[in-house]
């Protein structure tokens, strides 16, 4: 293969000129009861019911393959089942589509009088019965919104919006997990990043260099993940022609109905970004940080002792803050509302109910930073929302 052959394989990206928030990926729920064998295999529940909700499974797959097959990927290989669902396909357009769950929500009652009338001997000296129900929210779509069109699927989407016309599309549709990612295009050193309130971190490099810093365990309620999108557009065939490419990204891992986007502005306020090539009058500090760009500061905090630990923290904050790199945090406030109103505004159409009345995302309020987890900005972000209500309703 000659070189020019070579060369016109690989895609042009062009640079980022300021940093970027996207939505990475999202995992959304569809309000779909009753299709799900789960309340039948628990119990000695009426054979004719049974058979009803199998009738009523098959029914939804042989509608779904005679109207719905040329939307079907057949190039794509995807397993006929998955651990959490009896069906899956690959749809137009990259997006996963799965149905059919096949367990419940557990719901875990630790009520004392509850146990000791209901519970086993064993649930008794454990103090809890753990029982389960069946999900309402049996269809499963995942996608990339930055790769992945879900207007493609439209006329499914559709369908599935007409045949419950009396449910919102709040309560439709339900976000079991969504990524944001900030890129940066800044020189940015992933092991001088740290995290607070994180019990759990690791990285990844090649030798002495990490290229990959992640905080928090991969099924915590919120995952930072910040790595080299350069090298990763490499790997993926992109040139990309800036010179760095940094991605800040954010996994959370709490469901919410899609009317009600919870803030994360707190949870970005946790990411703290150092700079190299620094030295202060402080011996100390100065072997810190060339301890932790080399094996991450979280790790070179971590051998200190708390007392000490936490003043070197409020040192190095002070000190070693990266001054040309604009934090994560302002990024969300600034970007957070268009992106969320571009996606929602396009899932809402996709659904057939654009004329329903606008969901309750305080934009302004997440300009203003209101969306917080702390009560105090909990408390301000109800009080717009009601003044806001009054106003629209």
């Amino acid at each position: 293969m000659s070189n020019s052959d070579s060369e016109a394989k690989w895609i042009v990206k062009e640079p980022l000129l300021a940093p970027e928030l996207s939505i990475d990926r999202i995992t959304m729920l569809v309000y779909s009861p009753r299709l799900s064998l789960f309340p039948y295999r628990l119990d000695d529940s009426d054979d004719i019911m049974k058979k009803q909700a199998e009738d009523m499974i098959k029914n939804f797959i042989n509608v779904f393959q005679r109207k719905f097959s040329h939307l079907i990927d057949t190039e794509s290989f995807v397993s006929k089942d998955t651990h959490l669902y009896s069906y899956h396909f690959r749809l137009k357009g990259g997006i996963d589509f799965q149905f059919s769950t096949r367990y419940g929500i557990r719901n875990r009652i630790t009520d004392k009088n509850y146990v000791s009338t209901f519970g086993s001997e064993l649930d008794t000296e454990r103090g809890y019965i753990d029982e389960y129900f069946d999900s309402d929210y049996n269809i499963r779509f995942e996608f990339n919104p930055n790769k992945n069109d879900i207007q493609e699927i439209k006329e499914f989407l559709l369908a599935i919006g007409v045949i419950q016309p009396t449910c919102s599309f709040c309560r439709l549709c339900r976000i079991s997990r969504i990524d944001l990612a900030v890129d940066i295009p800044e020189n940015v050193n992933p092991a001088l990043t740290d995290c607070s309130r994180a019990q759990n971190w690791f990285n990844c490099g090649k030798g002495r260099d990490i290229q990959t810093m992640n905080y928090g365990g991969m099924q915590s309620r919120h995952h930072f993940c910040i790595y080299d999108k350069k090298e990763e557009y490499k790997r993926q065939g992109i040139d990309y022609t800036g010179a760095y490419l940094w991605r800040f990204e954010l996994r959370n891992h709490e469901s919410f109905l899609i009317d009600f986007f919870p803030g994360f502005y707190d949870a970005w306020t946790r990411i703290s970004i150092f700079q190299t090539g620094k030295f202060s009058d402080d011996p100390w500090l100065d072997m810190l940080m060339f301890y932790g760009s080399h094996f991450g500061m979280s790790t070179a905090f971590k051998r200190l002792p708390k007392a000490t630990q936490s003043r070197y923290r409020k040192l190095y904050q002070e000190f070693g803050r990266h001054e040309s790199v604009i934090h994560p945090a302002n990024i969300y406030l600034e970007q957070m509302g268009p992106v969320w109103d571009n996606f929602y505004s396009g899932l809402k159409s996709a659904f057939g109910r654009s004329n329903e009345p606008k969901g309750l995302f305080p934009h302004e309020a997440i300009a203003m930073g209101f969306m917080a987890d702390n009560q105090a900005n909990q408390d301000k972000a109800q009080e717009f929302l009601t003044a806001r209500m009054r106003k629209e309703f």
